[in-house]
């Protein structure tokens, strides 16, 4: 995709000079690893490094400079959502104007380090993962001396996008800790949704504080979402979605969008998505499957219908032409915008390349049968 390096200067990136994301073990990022290569977005260690060094050392500079001229070129620029004008465009305050050296600590503050969740997501894959105690009380004991001074300046913090806020009790107390200590932050949450109600939003004190909720159900029917998310609840999802949505007709929500990534298992429902969305004024985005899990990899083949050799893929795109998806409250992951029809011999040799994967796994599951009897 042709990017006009003239309009990224205008801003340049405010990642690189506002937002820091903690992952776990203290490490700092720029940005998501999903939108950035590491080396480049890992800039330090809170726990093992003092913050303010490497919040504006000469790597972190030598990026900023090269923003200033529109070069992104740490950046996966098929994917970032300011680079090729996907999902959500960017909040973060930028009052503080941009300069290769920030004064200020970072305004919005990310917090992925806590990957506890209640649900098995075969996008995740299909692991529902808690820690020890010992973990939890480690993780606890860093709130005071790390967590806590690292958003003196921030406007917004961001939970979770790694877990489940609502089910981890160190995420809890975390988020507890900030809204007491810091009265004037807002919060920006993302979630599976089945927790995401008014009592646990009264109980960590962010109710009246939401600036941002994300919802990603994947999902309009229970039997679906019970095969992308197994171990979940899909009817206080949607009583929880159409709560927020109370709160953002309100205008006590600023933003609410709803997550879907696209899937051989659910693409079907992608419009009556934006129909549940609409119902409750919220924008949606549909995002393309990353094979990031040995399940998925296992599994490519019969998920991943942007594959042109998937069964269902011309499906898939005569669906996207509805006009629906044109809707400025609907957000496509720049894949969907590429994708094109196959016909004549394409199409065959397609269907023979999804045929030769299916007996490729057919065999390997023989393979492996036999392995275990012996």
């Amino acid at each position: 995709m042709d990017i006009d390096k003239e309009e990224l200067k205008k801003p340049p990136c405010q990642n690189l000079f506002y937002s820091v994301e903690v992952r776990e073990n203290g490490k700092i990022n720029l940005c998501s690893l999903a939108f950035m290569n590491y080396e480049d977005c890992y800039i330090g260690n809170l726990f093992e490094e003092n913050f303010e060094d490497f919040w504006n050392g000469e790597k972190v500079r030598n990026l900023r400079r090269m923003a200033f001229d529109g070069q992104y070129p740490h950046c996966k620029s098929d994917k970032c959502s300011m680079l090729v004008g996907l999902m959500f465009k960017p909040d973060i305050d930028v009052s503080g104007g941009f300069s290769e050296y920030i004064k200020s600590y970072p305004t919005h503050v990310v917090f992925t380090h806590d990957s506890q969740c209640n649900v098995n997501c075969v996008f995740c894959g299909n692991i529902q993962k808690s820690y020890p105690a010992e973990k939890v009380k480690e993780m606890d004991s860093r709130i005071e001396t790390h967590f806590l001074p690292l958003c003196r300046d921030a406007k917004i913090v961001k939970l979770q996008g790694a877990g489940e806020v609502f089910a981890s009790k160190h995420s809890r107390n975390l988020t507890k800790a900030i809204a007491q200590k810091y009265p004037n932050i807002k919060f920006h949450i993302q979630s599976n949704g089945i927790f995401f109600d008014k009592r646990n939003c009264d109980d960590l004190g962010i109710t009246d504080r939401l600036h941002k909720a994300v919802i990603c159900a994947h999902a309009t029917k229970e039997k679906t979402y019970g095969k992308l998310v197994k171990g979940g609840n899909f009817k206080p999802v949607l009583k929880n979605i159409e709560w927020l949505g109370s709160l953002k007709k309100e205008g006590k929500l600023k933003f609410f969008y709803m997550g879907f990534i696209v899937t051989a298992f659910n693409y079907k429902e992608m419009k009556d998505y934006i129909m549940i969305a609409r119902k409750a004024g919220a924008e949606v985005y549909f995002v393309q499957l990353r094979i990031e899990n040995q399940w998925l990899e296992k599994n490519e083949r019969r998920v991943a219908i942007t594959n042109e050799s998937h069964p269902k893929y011309n499906d898939l795109v005569r669906r996207l032409q509805d006009p629906i998806f044109t809707s400025p409250d609907v957000h496509l992951d720049a894949v969907f915008k590429t994708l094109k029809p196959i016909t004549g011999k394409k199409r065959f040799y397609c269907f023979l390349i999804y045929c030769r994967k299916e007996f490729k796994a057919f065999i390997n599951v023989i393979f492996a049968s036999r392995k275990e009897i012996r």
